[in-house]
């Protein structure tokens, strides 16, 4: 069924297109509303110009592909919406598009492909997307935040924000094989403890802010991720690893640019402060930050049993921290706070910015140099034992 391009179709209810091949096409020039069940057995377009929008609290259900353009007033997915088709094409054009209520978009292995040129994409309440593949051919502007728990994406596309931060929480596996960017953050979610989220080998993210993962399992397969913070962290307060496998692990920083490592922690969307979420992290294997900074953040215990490189400055918090590996190179010390012990034995020389502080009542916060001197410039300080040990001198330009 072609429809003319001057129609005005206030409401659209229940139209069924049968037969092999057989499509549906309405180009109006309002407001559209779709509240009935509209069927296809080849493809269903639906356009709206103007100002117009289209809402849908009905189903829409094709066998190819369904593609639907509106005004500026962009796309509605509301309670009682179901849209289903091998590929869906939606472009909410300046309007957006917005899942709300019990609304579904997609279905097992379908390409859902989202595009807005201004307010941008989102969900709420227990709307879900399922996808094979969740894409953007045309780009968001004005930001993409799909946060309910309900998501079940297998993969994610190219994807550009190009004003804002993208957003993905996921119940099922999720594999980056596509080229993911926003001019905000980029933030990914797997809510499942049996999976995992993989940079898969033609998968990239790049942010200007932070680009941060968490999940119980992630995994480098020779993609990118580009940022000015990476952040990993887990669901479960569960082990994080750094340089070996184990639990939520990190072997090394290859293929990962960024100026700050975060480990166990991770800044949730609308937040401006990480949330610890490591129940403990292990430097499980020799790691080299290759002049970056790192930010080691636990409810627990931080330990090693190899060295930390190259580590431009070294913050964190954590119960207790013993990094007393001989081989460590870290060339500042700054914010750094636990409650049961704190020691670093440097293996160069050592600068402390601060506050280094420990409240432990019998604990002792310990800094050791084995080459090199410790300069104080900022405040050191615990509740028991202060000890330090440098192989050359210890100096203080601040602090206390």
């Amino acid at each position: 069924m072609l429809l003319g391009d001057a129609n005005a179709v206030g409401t659209l209810g229940a139209f069924a297109v049968t037969g092999v091949g057989n499509s549906f096409t309405l180009v109006d020039t309002g407001n559209l509303g779709l509240s009935g069940a509209l069927t296809a057995a080849q493809a269903v377009t639906l356009s709206t110009s103007g100002a117009g929008a289209i809402t849908v609290s009905g189903s829409i259900g094709a066998g190819g592909t369904i593609a639907a353009t509106s005004g500026s007033g962009g796309i509605a997915l509301n309670t009682g919406a179901l849209v289903t088709a091998p590929t869906i094409v939606l472009d909410g054009a300046a309007g957006g598009i917005a899942l709300a209520g019990n609304a579904v978009l997609g279905q097992t292995g379908a390409v859902v492909d989202l595009t807005a040129s201004g307010i941008g994409v989102s969900e709420a309440g227990t709307a879900r997307i399922i996808a094979g593949t969740l894409q953007s051919t045309g780009s968001v502007v004005g930001g993409a935040t799909l946060l309910n728990t309900g998501n079940a994406i297998a993969n994610l596309g190219n994807f550009t924000v190009t004003t804002g931060n993208f957003a993905l929480k996921d119940a099922s596996q999720l594999t980056v094989q596509g080229t993911v960017t926003a001019t905000g953050n980029v933030y990914l979610e797997n809510s499942n403890a049996t999976s995992q989220i993989a940079i898969g080998t033609t998968g990239s993210v790049g942010a200007t802010g932070l680009a941060s993962f968490r999940a119980d399992g992630f995994v480098m397969s020779g993609g990118s991720v580009t940022a000015g913070t990476f952040e990993l962290a887990p669901n479960a307060a569960i082990a994080e690893t750094l340089g070996a496998a184990g639990g939520l692990s990190l072997p090394s920083l290859s293929h990962i640019t960024a100026g700050t490592i975060r480990i166990g922690a991770i800044t949730l969307p609308g937040t401006a402060t990480p949330t610890t979420f490591a129940g403990s992290i292990l430097i499980g294997g020799a790691f080299d930050l290759g002049g970056k900074n790192l930010d080691l953040r636990t409810t627990g215990a931080i330990a090693q049993s190899a060295a930390l490189t190259n580590v431009a400055a070294l913050t964190g918090i954590a119960a207790s921290a013993t990094l007393s590996d001989p081989g460590n190179k870290v060339g500042t010390l700054a914010a750094f706070s636990t409650t049961a012990g704190f020691a670093l034995v440097d293996n160069q020389a050592l600068l402390v910015n601060g506050p280094v502080t420990d409240t432990g009542a019998a604990s002792t916060l310990a800094l050791t140099t084995k080459t090199g001197d410790i300069t104080l410039a900022g405040t050191v300080s615990a509740a028991n034992v202060v000890d330090l040990v440098s192989a050359g001198a210890i100096n203080q330009t601040g602090g206390t």
